[in-house]
């Protein structure tokens, strides 16, 4: 068992101040392993004592025997595997591909991003009353972490689930929708209900914000503002969605920072209320 796995196994039943050396010790290894008692201490906030007993609560003889042993079998071995680029196996082939190929997505995307059309998304979100997100099948990731960051900026935000059950009849029928911007999204698989409320919401008048990787999409035509994405779909169930999730972060980000002390007043507000009402597990 190598050093993370010993602190993950032993983790819940650390001390305190040994979960908060576990906790440095994995998010910088080489520091720790390479750095004294003294100096962990001071880092940590914990005492010498507490730094040199976590050895022995990992079951080593020493906290000298635990760093020399991390050094030699884990940094060393890992030093070693980063140093060499030669490819080794047919696994390590496709991983490389894949991490390389979205790598040339987000450059492509750096490179031809309609920043005029994200100006005026922005625009449409901060003036917008009500905020509709709908997104199906693998857009519906994409559209659930929109209405998680956007609910953390603004309120009224609504993401649709599924047209005809919970509350989407609601939503497109018996509210004034003049006054609210629908983003939809819309990657393959295509879903015939996204182009229905699309359709729906065009009739009663509410500005339509579509994000999709075609420009003909019959969705995309009844747009008033439509951005293009890149996704280089090789599915159409398993698409790679980090390029719009990147856009979408853009997005949110830039909204963030036209007030950051006004949304980290509300970041500050939400987060002692879900911590206040036991939501969150740490």
């Amino acid at each position: 068992m190598n050093f993370i796995n010993k602190i993950q196994n032993s983790y819940s039943k650390l001390s305190p101040g040994h979960q908060i050396v576990a906790e440095y010790a994995i998010n910088n290894t080489l520091e720790f392993v390479t750095s004294t008692i003294s100096m962990i201490s001071k880092k940590t906030n914990v005492s010498e004592t507490t730094v040199l007993r976590f050895a022995y609560a990992l079951e080593y003889e020493s906290f000298s025997k635990m760093q020399k042993e991390v050094k030699e079998k884990e940094l060393l071995i890992k030093e070693n595997y980063n140093n060499n680029f030669e490819i080794k196996s047919k696994e390590d082939h496709q991983y490389r591909n894949s991490i390389h190929r979205e790598m040339e997505l987000l450059k492509k995307i750096e490179e031809n991003l309609d920043y005029n059309t994200i100006d005026k998304i922005i625009k449409s979100i901060l003036e917008a009353n009500r905020i509709k997100i709908v997104g199906y099948r693998a857009s519906f990731s994409i559209a659930h972490w929109l209405y998680i960051k956007l609910s953390m900026l603004r309120d009224n935000i609504t993401l649709f689930k599924s047209f005809g059950t919970d509350n989407a009849p609601n939503e497109l029928i018996n509210i004034n929708n003049e006054d609210s911007v629908y983003i939809i999204f819309s990657f393959p698989s295509y879903f015939k209900e996204t182009l229905r409320i699309a359709e729906l919401a065009k009739e009663q008048n509410a500005k339509i914000i579509v994000v999709s990787d075609r420009h003909l999409s019959s969705v995309a035509q009844l747009s008033d503002i439509s951005l293009i994405v890149d996704i280089n779909a090789d599915s159409e169930n398993l698409i790679s969605i980090t390029t719009v999730l990147s856009v979408m972060n853009l997005i949110t980000e830039t909204i963030e920072n036209t007030n950051r002390e006004k949304y980290n007043k509300r970041f500050r507000e939400i987060n002692k209320f879900m911590s206040d009402s036991n939501y969150y597990l740490e």
